[in-house]
C-alpha cells in the first residue's frame, strides 16, 4: 500500500473519531460534564489521601538525623540491597570513592558527611580513630533513586 494513501486513511479515521466525539458531547453535554466532575472528585480524593504522606516526607527530609549505611539499607528494605551492595553501587556510580568516602559534590549537596569514630583497640588498649560515612534523610532519598535506576 502506498505510504501517502495509508497516511490519508489514518487521517480520515482520526477525523471521523474526533467528529463522533464532538457529536457525542454536543448531544449530551451534561453527561460529559458529570463524567469529568466524577473524575475530578476521584483525583481530589487521591490527593487528600496523599497529603499526610507528603507531610511526613517533608518532615523527614528536613530532619537533621544521620544514618549509617547499614541503617539506610534496612530503611529502604530492598531485596538484595544490603550495606555492602549499596556501597558497591555508589562506588560504581562515582558517588563514593574507593574507601567509601563521598565525593565533595555529594557532601555539598547535603547527602553525606564523614564523621570520626573513636574506638579502643582491644589488643593494645590504644584509642584509635576511624572515619565513617553517614547519610542524611535527603541522601537516603538520593540512594533510593539510584537503586530504583539500578533495578530497572
Amino acid at each position: 500500500m502506498d505510504r501517502d494513501l495509508f497516511d490519508d486513511e489514518i487521517e480520515r479515521a482520526i477525523q471521523k473519531r474526533v467528529e463522533a466525539e464532538i457529536q457525542r458531547i454536543a448531544d449530551n453535554p451534561d453527561a460529559v460534564i458529570a463524567a469529568y466532575a466524577k473524575k475530578l472528585q476521584q483525583r481530589e480524593s487521591e490527593i487528600e489521601a496523599l497529603i499526610p504522606k507528603a507531610d511526613f516526607a517533608d518532615a523527614v527530609m528536613q530532619s537533621d538525623d544521620w544514618a549509617e549505611m547499614s541503617q539506610v539499607a534496612k530503611l529502604l528494605a530492598r531485596k538484595g540491597w544490603g550495606r555492602n551492595n549499596t556501597f558497591a553501587l555508589l562506588r560504581e556510580r562515582s558517588v563514593l570513592r574507593y574507601n567509601n568516602e563521598p565525593y565533595q559534590q555529594y557532601v555539598e549537596r547535603g547527602y553525606f558527611k564523614v564523621v570520626e569514630q573513636h574506638f579502643q583497640n582491644p589488643q593494645t588498649g590504644e584509642t584509635m580513630i576511624n572515619k565513617k560515612t553517614v547519610v542524611s534523610q535527603r541522601g537516603i532519598d538520593f540512594i533510593r533513586r539510584i537503586i530504583d535506576e539500578a533495578d530497572e
